[in-house]
């Protein structure tokens, strides 16, 4: 988690002045004219390296002290020592690291420490380029900090032409696991959340400026157009043309160096890159052919916006998914324990059955030693008697068999217990892996249940957000248009026999003024138990009042339905500017000699608490022989047009 950083802790900042581990090189000379910066942006393995490169051979001016290649990048990384250490500085104060996702809390900076850190940047900026009127400033962290650097630039009077290199995401995550500066508790899901913070924090903190959007394949297929765009982007001119700097180009631009190339179809098949992964690159892709395309910027604002949602349950299964990976290792390193202690006792059990064999061997040696003893004496014994010679010779023989059967003996007892010993260590050793392989499996198979349970914890949590409720009642419009629809239809046919909306209109005042409003809604709802029918017969003056209220809606549905009335309605909504600040709400209004209500329902609109200026009325009138008119130009006159 980032924490606010300390002024003594800012003050920090940029301070090291070492040397140790860099290289010099010399620039150009300066040229005439205001400052040009191009300003390489990218994530990490992305190929920000040779695009800097490239740019540097043209003429762009390089830092005086530089990382020197290694097997991370045997072809250079192109940046400065003393810049990287500063930004990994500032990513201290917040308590993070250049492998963290989560962004620094600059925010949360006051005034002074921001000055502070700005004015450390700037030294080491001037420190490093010195007077080059073009310069090439590249190091990955710089795309979680482009506002201050931006500034930075701003005080120095320098120019800034953003070059956003980009990568396929799959290709950048095979290659950060493959680095050994990667740490082991960060796992892959880790790295294409570093992807996706590096490449969306750059591309919306440099909208406003005129940029270029480079992919790594095209830097490798074609790194001429490359250098053109870069040219008629920041309308500048390079000293060097790309046909003087193409043999240096060639020279370290190797296709050998690159060890990972995936395709876009790769999406498909990767649960990890398939979702917001997939939605940025594919809108980087687009700014590259355009980087002003409005469809990219949204696709991108989408993205980064759930992310910023999503963020409580990405850090719950980072951590998570840190913790299966750990008992992962632990269970691996016991299994390497075990198989080291089982070798250890196969090494020793050999051992003991060469002390055996030696110890035969002893035996045998003795017992020829003796052998060789007992022949001498019976040698000076043949010399004195032939009966006692024989005698010492079957003795002898006889000795001989006996030392003979125990020495076999003893190489059988010594083979057996060397067998008998080794079929125990394998049992063992083989028990010993079987237990650790259900311990294994049991934890692998909890760490997926978990991962399980968090996906569908954050599908509840999409569930709940406020999109999702705000558009919830637009699922009901459907439902409530068809029943509204068919009772017009009704309505629509009650007004065509009863001879238009006049008649109708005049049939349902008497039947009001007769029989009052109780009347009046007892007629409509008989007339809409029948379905809104009513006779073939024209009515008279003692007609029902439902249906006279049936021809006057029916009236009215012919003027709100059609399709002038709709046309003008339409035209007079689009005439009216966007608010931007909520949502717009439309009025259509249909009068016909309505002097005696209308006073009384503009005064009521023009004193509620909805914003005027988010208001759009569309008054129709039809053919009014009062003073209809009159009454709405003078309300206009007041309140401005409605």
């Amino acid at each position: 988690m980032s924490r606010e950083p300390t002024p003594e802790t800012l003050l920090r900042i940029a301070r090291d002045d070492g040397q140790t581990g860099v290289m010099t090189h010399q620039r150009p000379a300066q040229a005439a004219g205001r400052r040009v910066a191009l300003l390489v942006l990218g994530m990490h393995r992305s190929g920000t390296s040779a695009l800097t490169r490239i740019i540097s051979l043209a003429g762009a001016g390089l830092p005086r002290t530089m990382i020197p290649a290694g097997d991370g990048n045997r072809t250079g990384h192109w940046e400065s020592s003393e810049l990287v250490r500063t930004n990994d500085r500032i990513f201290e104060a917040f308590g993070l690291t250049w492998s963290d996702w989560q962004s620094p809390d600059l925010a949360a900076v006051s005034f002074r420490d921001r000055a502070m850190m700005e004015s450390d940047l700037a030294r080491v900026i001037r420190k490093e380029f010195g007077p080059d009127d073009m310069i090439v400033v590249k190091d990955p962290r710089i795309c979680r900090l482009v506002p201050q650097y931006l500034s930075v630039f701003d005080e120095m009077d320098c120019r800034v032409v953003p070059v956003l290199a980009f990568r396929h995401p799959q290709e950048v995550i095979l290659s950060l696991s493959a680095r050994s500066s990667w740490p082991d508790d960060k796992s892959a899901l880790d790295a294409a959340l570093l992807w996706l913070v590096h490449t969306l924090e750059a591309e919306h903190e440099t909208r406003h400026l005129d940029r270029i959007v480079v992919s790594y394949d095209r830097t490798m297929r074609d790194w001429r157009s490359v250098v053109a765009d870069i040219e008629q982007c920041g309308q500048i001119t390079l000293p060097n043309g790309a046909d003087v700097i193409g043999t240096a180009v060639a020279e370290f631009l190797n296709t050998d160096e690159r060890h990972h190339n995936k395709h876009g179809d790769f999406f498909a098949r990767d649960t990890l890159t398939m979702g917001w992964v997939r939605s940025v690159y594919e809108a980087m892709r687009l700014l590259e052919a355009d980087p002003a395309s409005p469809v990219a910027r949204a696709q991108l604002d989408d993205v980064r916006q759930q992310i910023n949602a999503s963020i409580p349950v990405l850090l719950l299964a980072s951590n998570k998914l840190v913790e299966a990976q750990s008992a992962k290792r632990q269970a691996q390193a016991e299994l390497a324990d075990a198989r080291q202690q089982a070798d250890e006792a196969a090494r020793q059990s050999q051992d003991e059955i060469a002390a055996l064999r030696q110890q035969a061997d002893d035996q045998m040696q003795a017992a020829q030693a003796e052998l060789a003893d007992v022949r001498q004496q019976a040698d000076e014994a043949a010399r004195q008697s032939q009966d006692e010679i024989a005698a010492l010779r079957q003795q002898a023989d006889d000795q001989m068999q006996a030392a003979r059967a125990e020495l076999t003996n003893a190489r059988q007892q010594a083979d057996a217990a060397a067998r008998q010993s080794q079929a125990e260590l394998e049992q063992g050793f083989e028990s010993e892996r079987e237990a650790l392989s259900r311990q294994y499996s049991s934890a692998l198979g909890a760490s997926e249940a978990r991962t399980q349970q968090l996906l569908e914890a954050k599908d509840i949590v999409y569930r709940s957000t406020t999109s999702w409720r705000v558009t919830a009642p637009l699922r009901s419009v459907g439902r409530m248009t068809k029943g509204r629809w068919k009772n017009t239809r009704g309505l629509r046919n009650a007004v065509a026999v009863l001879g238009g909306v006049r008649p109708t209109l005049a049939i349902a005042t008497r039947v009001l003024r007769q029989q009052g409003v109780r009347g009046f809604a007892t007629r409509l709802r008989q007339l809409k138990a029948n379905g809104y029918q009513i006779g073939n017969s024209m009515p008279n003056g003692n007609g029902s009042s439902g249906e006279y209220v049936n021809l006057m809606a029916a009236e009215r549905g012919d003027v709100l339905f059609s399709d002038w009335h709709v046309a003008l309605t339409q035209a007079i909504w689009d005439d009216r500017p966007p608010e931007p600040d909520g949502a717009t709400l439309g009025l259509s209004i249909v009068t016909h000699n309505s002097a005696r209500w209308l006073p009384g329902f503009l005064t009521s609109l023009a004193e509620q608490n909805f914003p005027l200026s988010r208001l759009n009325v569309a008054i129709v009138d039809h053919d009014s022989q009062d003073n209809t008119i009159d009454l709405i130009s003078a309300h206009i006159a007041e309140f401005g047009d409605l």
